[in-house]
């Protein structure tokens, strides 16, 4: 074991932040009750940028909700997985399955030369 190290300001407020989750792609996700969010206890996930920063961002609905949730769990490196939740349902702290589909785009345009306006 190496010695413990704050992860800083950027991550950690004067609130609750647990349940850490580190996924296969290194994306930290965790919950926290002080980072803006929906509710209570939120999902986060943290991302460092190019300045070696954290970038933090609020999962939104349909993970979170106006009630606890957290302890984010993913299946292998999919895009697929569980999180416990205190949302309405049959009794206090529950277990959600989710499934985060891929994001398709499809880009139409025409490329032209920015001097002769044609395509080279």
């Amino acid at each position: 074991w190496s010695e413990p190290e704050n992860l800083g300001q950027d991550i950690n407020t004067p609130g609750d932040e647990m349940f850490p989750y580190v996924h296969a792609d290194g994306t930290l996700y965790f919950s926290s009750d002080s980072h803006i969010g929906l509710g209570g206890l939120d999902i986060f996930k943290a991302t460092k940028n190019e300045t070696a920063r954290w970038t933090v961002e609020n999962l939104r609905t349909p993970i979170n909700s106006p009630e606890d949730d957290f302890g984010i769990v993913f299946e292998n490196d999919s895009e697929r997985g569980f999180f416990s939740s205190s949302r309405k349902g049959r009794g206090n702290d529950e277990l959600y399955s989710f499934y985060m589909p891929p994001l398709k785009f499809n880009i139409t345009g025409v490329v032209k030369d920015e001097t002769t306006d044609r395509i080279a």
